[in-house]
C-alpha cells in the first residue's frame, strides 16, 4: 500500500485529534503518551506538515490536521462498517408459510 502513512499512526491521530489530547489518546489506546507523541511526529513528518498546534501542554489541529481528521473519521467508519458485516455476515432470512398438512407429507 504505498502512498499510505502508517495505519498505526493514522489511527493515533485520529483519537488524538478526536480529544484533543495526546494523554487521553494514550489512555484510550492502552499506551503511553510518548507513544502517541513519537507516532504522530512520524506523520507529520511523513506529510511534510504539522498536524497540531503545540502550546503550553495543550493541542489543537491545524487546518490540514482537521482535513486529516474528516478522512479518518470516514474511513474508519466504512472500515467498521464492512467488519461488522463480514463479521457477523450477511444474514437474510425466508419465511416459508404451508398449509399443516403439506408439511406433514414431508
Amino acid at each position: 500500500m504505498t502512498g499510505l502513512p502508517p495505519l498505526r499512526a493514522l489511527h493515533y491521530f485520529h483519537q488524538a485529534a478526536l480529544h484533543s489530547s495526546f494523554s487521553v489518546a494514550a489512555d484510550r489506546l492502552h499506551v503511553t503518551h510518548s507513544a502517541i507523541s513519537h507516532q504522530i511526529r512520524q506523520l507529520e513528518s511523513w506529510m511534510g506538515k504539522p498536524l497540531f498546534v503545540r502550546s503550553n501542554g495543550r493541542v489543537k489541529l491545524t487546518s490540514h490536521g482537521e482535513r486529516l481528521l474528516q478522512s479518518c473519521q470516514q474511513a474508519f467508519s466504512e472500515l467498521r462498517s464492512s467488519c461488522e458485516t463480514i463479521r457477523t455476515g450477511l444474514r437474510q432470512y425466508i419465511s416459508v408459510s404451508c398449509a399443516p398438512s403439506f408439511l406433514s407429507q414431508c
